[in-house]
């Protein structure tokens, strides 16, 4: 899993799900169709077993032509990284959900427009929402190396 077999207490899932919760900006790591890496800092938020983001960036072609994405918090010490599958949400319910929880959280001002969110003027932003496959953590060091698997989505 990690080059050698961690030597100390496995993690705690609620501190992973706590760090995840807490995060400011996730690296988001999508592939173009080339398999070109493409990392971005991202606002957005967990919700178990998800995350869910906004981009009008290439991350969003990406997604659309490589489902595959991973994405790591900022520390280098206290490190969670998700890995799975990603999809562009499409349900008015699910966009008008990820609008209240994000405006929440960031003191924000998105608003839905169609298929997509953005501005209070317009909408030129979609929502991906990338589906743990299996999260991976550690503290300072990887002798406390842990990971969770999670089953694919429906």
């Amino acid at each position: 899993m990690f080059g050698r077999a961690p030597t100390g207490p496995p993690l705690a899932w609620s501190w992973a799900d706590q760090q995840l919760h807490t995060a400011r900006n996730y690296w988001v790591v999508t592939a173009d169709p080339t398999g070109r890496p493409h990392a971005r800092p991202l606002w957005g938020y967990w919700t178990a077993p998800a995350l869910l983001f906004s981009t009008a960036s290439r991350t969003l072609a990406n997604v659309r032509a490589n489902p595959r994405a991973s994405v790591h918090l900022e520390s280098g010490s206290d490190v969670v990284i998700v890995e799975g599958r990603a999809d562009v949400a499409v349900d008015s319910a699910e966009l008008h959900a990820f609008v209240a929880t994000y405006n929440r959280k960031y003191g924000a001002s998105l608003a839905v427009h169609g298929q997509q969110v953005g501005d209070d003027k317009h909408g030129d932003g979609g929502v991906v929402v990338v589906h743990a496959e299996v999260v991976y953590a550690w503290q300072r060091s990887v002798e406390t190396a842990t990971k969770w698997r999670f089953p694919a989505p429906a």
